[in-house]
């Protein structure tokens, strides 16, 4: 993740900047999970800032066609991130609808946030810059989004404390 590759085809209707710097951001969650063992209350508020972030800068990625090609997916996922005793949360799935509760876990979503923006930043690097902004705007909206929200508001409770 430390080779900063440059922004060389970018199509037309993706803003080379809103792309690069979303990939800052992407490169900064991924080193700080890939970094992380034991989630204290510092960290904590590490990982829900740098959540935020991917989540306003997504925001700023222009809207994507479904493309046809395969992420790279060559990568072994973080196994020392723990949240202890804090990793499961409760939630409704859809909070319009009244029903039953179901338990997250805040490493799941980490690790499914994780999996998207480490793709893409592999697409990234391997200049493949406009299919990088189409898989993270695609795979956050598509499943993302959720893992985000869920794990925001189960952080935010946590900062509480």
């Amino acid at each position: 993740m430390g080779n900063h590759a440059s922004p060389k085809n970018i199509s037309t209707n993706t803003s080379p900047t809103a792309v690069a710097d979303f990939y800052e951001h992407a490169c900064n969650f991924c080193s700080l999970i890939d970094t992380t063992s034991s989630v204290d209350q510092d960290i904590a508020a590490n990982i829900l800032s740098s959540m935020l972030d991917i989540y306003r800068e997504i925001l700023r990625l222009p809207q994507t066609e479904a493309a046809d090609y395969d992420p790279p997916c060559n990568f072994f996922a973080p196994t020392k991130l723990s949240f202890g005793i804090q990793d499961c949360y409760w939630e409704i799935h859809d909070p319009t609808h009244l029903d039953e509760p179901v338990c997250g876990s805040l490493y799941d979503d980490c690790l499914e946030i994780y999996k998207i923006l480490k793709n893409g930043c592999l697409l990234y690097e391997s200049e493949n810059t406009a299919e990088a902004a189409d898989y993270w705007k695609l795979e956050f909206e598509n499943h993302g989004k959720y893992h985000a929200a869920d794990a925001i508001r189960a952080l935010t409770f946590i900062l509480d404390k």
